[in-house]
């Protein structure tokens, strides 16, 4: 009588490899007796859009009263643009923005009715009409349109905050 002798050969268990990642630029940084890899990296056009909202939006805030343009309630404000930001031709107009409170520009979806209306009232009707018209026109901007547009208006804050 023959005994058959079965061996199971089990595979080992490997880790799961992570997919290739594309790597980034980094600089070398030597550290007492050990080196470093710190990522440098470079800003890019949608930061400095970003940045350019956020000095605008300060800037708006603090050129005009520190009440709702659409409700005129005081409070913790917002700039509220009439045409919405997507159409970059208007998107930082100054015309175009005002201050409004968190009730109006998010949950009231900007009151642009309430909104067009003051405009019409301080601004005239066709001044309104011609940012209505401008919205249509499509701009390409480039890196130095950024820097100036951020500049100025960082100045501008600057000028209203020395004389208040």
């Amino acid at each position: 009588m023959e005994i058959e002798v079965v061996t199971t050969v089990r595979k080992a268990r490997t880790a799961l490899k992570r997919p290739s990642v594309a790597r980034k630029s980094f600089k070398r940084v030597t550290r007492g007796r050990g080196t470093k890899k710190r990522v440098v990296r470079q800003k890019t056009l949608t930061w400095y859009k970003k940045e350019l909202d956020r000095v605008f939006s300060i800037y708006i805030r603090t050129k005009y009263p520190k009440v709702c343009y659409t409700c005129n309630k005081p409070g913790t404000l917002q700039n509220g643009h009439f045409i919405v930001r997507k159409y970059l031709a208007t998107r930082w107009e100054e015309d175009n923005c005002r201050p409004q409170c968190v009730g109006c520009n998010i949950y009231g979806k900007g009151m642009t009715i309430d909104f067009e209306e003051n405009l019409i009232r301080d601004l005239g009707a066709e001044r309104v009409q011609e940012m209505k018209d401008k919205r249509k026109e499509l701009w390409k901007l480039d890196l130095n349109f950024y820097l100036e547009k951020i500049t100025l208006y960082k100045e501008k804050v600057d000028n209203l905050q020395n004389t208040q």
